[in-house]
């Protein structure tokens, strides 16, 4: 498929209330549109305004464009498709905004989630399949040892 549209979206909160600690906050939004009737959707984990900043603003000079500007018109049909685009984006085209990264994320996600629904796959088939691990993970625990067992009552102890 070819991207022909890529949507941010600023979802403001009511109110944020700094007190709660609870993880509320606005967010960003991608949609992404392809040739093929495939709508991908992504989140960005940034600063939302600055987050749009990066896919709306004009490009400043001739190696720096905007997120949307390099997207639109790429041509998807495997993982190794988005990974290259990815490095496309974030190389020698991305902006100079310390947000682009996070920002670019939402429409990563997108990426993979239209692929995953032009393929007819889950995205973890997809992500499995290019970034196949070199072995199985594991997390060494150290020695695994039994509790000790409780103390037994001496013969002089049971009176």
């Amino acid at each position: 498929f070819t991207v022909t549209a890529v949507d941010p979206l600023y979802i403001k909160i009511p109110d944020v209330d700094r007190n709660l600690g609870s993880g509320q906050q606005d967010s960003l939004l991608v949609r992404i549109e392809t040739d093929a009737g495939v709508v991908g959707w992504g989140e960005c984990d940034c600063s939302p305004l600055v987050g749009l900043v990066c896919y709306v603003t004009p490009a400043s000079h001739s190696c720096i464009h905007n997120i949307a500007s390099v997207v639109v018109g790429a041509t998807i049909g495997s993982p190794a498709d988005i990974v290259a685009l990815h490095e496309q984006v974030l190389g020698t085209d991305m902006l100079d905004i310390q947000q682009a990264e996070h920002a670019y994320s939402g429409c990563d996600i997108a990426l993979w989630d239209a692929l995953g629904k032009y393929t007819g796959r889950p995205v973890y088939e997809l992500l499995h399949e290019h970034f196949e691990p070199a072995g199985t993970p594991c997390v060494p625990l150290g020695k695994v040892r039994a509790p000790p067992a409780p103390p037994t009552a001496t013969p002089s102890q049971q009176h």
